[in-house]
């Protein structure tokens, strides 16, 4: 494995990490104006997913540093592919804060309508964008024999990586939904309990479809091992929706929360070797052997993004308040 391979995984915990701390709120975000009903409403869902822009968004940027600082190569690639896709997520993700944060300190008002608008479209937008842009790295990108991008922004609309990205943005809003059937009081904890039974019903479905289409359009499902990652993540899916409809609420919700790391281990796992999988001929494809990495002492900056992971879950860990 040596160097290369652990910093292939400590990128990929990190990503893990941020999804785990972060996808319950991009769901709260998009159920915000259907659940809470008038301003009171909306003002008390908003007030489950606390201030933006904080220790989540701090294992995001964990996990670029790691790409740009261990492998410029598959830095570069990434800007090409997507550069200004992962522009647009930036943007959405800073227009995302400041809606929750101004909607946590306001009252009734114009301002207040146009901040649910613009924080439901953002956090839909980004879980989509982030799906698709994880999903390509496996379904397959025009990458030629030089390691440089060839194709259009066409090219990573794939059946497999639209798929992905629709699961990524119905489960992250269903999450939030189980996530605030722990938080609400009467009338609004009812229709948070509605919108889980109907997100986890259009998940499911959308994993079904998902799954068909990474048969057909990748190699993920030719190991073994990483066939049961994928299938243990889909039960866990299934199982979540059985213990919310046996009220268990916070068990639904920690089962969410293994889907997401089983999910992006599985993933990561059928990656490795690769970083990102040529469509043109496999051989092409970007790998922890072949692409440009930093020259410098990668040992020393691998020991300080681990104290970093090490150092947030603690923090973590020490700051959480009870929020069930």
């Amino acid at each position: 494995m040596g160097i290369n391979g652990l910093w292939f995984i400590l990128i990929g915990i990190t990503l893990a990490g941020y999804l785990y701390q972060s996808a319950h709120q991009f769901g709260v975000g998009v159920l915000v104006g259907g659940i809470g009903a008038d301003a009171e409403g909306q003002w008390q869902v908003i007030r489950t997913i606390g201030p933006v822009l904080g220790l989540e968004e701090i294992w995001l940027l964990a996990a670029g540093a790691g790409i740009w600082y261990a492998f410029p190569g598959w830095w570069q690639l990434l800007g090409a592919a997507f550069g200004n896709i992962l522009w647009t997520f930036l943007v959405l993700l800073l227009v995302r804060a400041a809606a929750v944060n101004i909607m946590r300190s306001i009252g009734p008002g114009p301002l207040l309508t146009a901040c649910k608008y613009l924080l439901f479209l953002c956090s839909l937008l980004l879980r989509a964008v982030l799906g698709l842009v994880l999903a390509n790295l496996i379904a397959g990108l025009p990458i030629d024999g030089q390691s440089n991008y060839s194709g259009s922004r066409g090219d990573l609309l794939s059946a497999p990586a639209i798929t992905a990205s629709l699961l990524a943005a119905a489960f992250c809003v269903y999450h939030g939904a189980v996530h605030l059937t722990s938080n609400l009081a009467e009338p609004l904890w009812r229709y948070a309990y509605q919108r889980a039974f109907l997100w986890g019903r259009i998940a499911l479905v959308l994993a079904g479809i998902a799954t068909v289409t990474a048969v057909y359009g990748t190699d993920i499902f030719t190991r073994f091992w990483v066939s049961m990652l994928f299938l243990i993540a889909l039960l866990s899916i299934v199982l979540s929706s059985y213990l919310l409809g046996q009220s268990y609420n916070r068990r639904a919700f920690t089962c969410n929360g293994a889907t997401i790391f089983i999910g992006i281990g599985a993933l990561w796992a059928a990656l490795y070797p690769r970083l990102m999988v040529s469509s043109l001929d496999p051989s092409f494809s970007l790998t922890i052997h072949n692409v440009s990495v930093n020259t410098g002492n990668r040992t020393f900056g691998l020991i300080v993004l681990a104290l970093l992971v090490i150092g947030l879950t603690a923090w973590k860990r020490r700051s959480a308040r009870p929020r069930f």
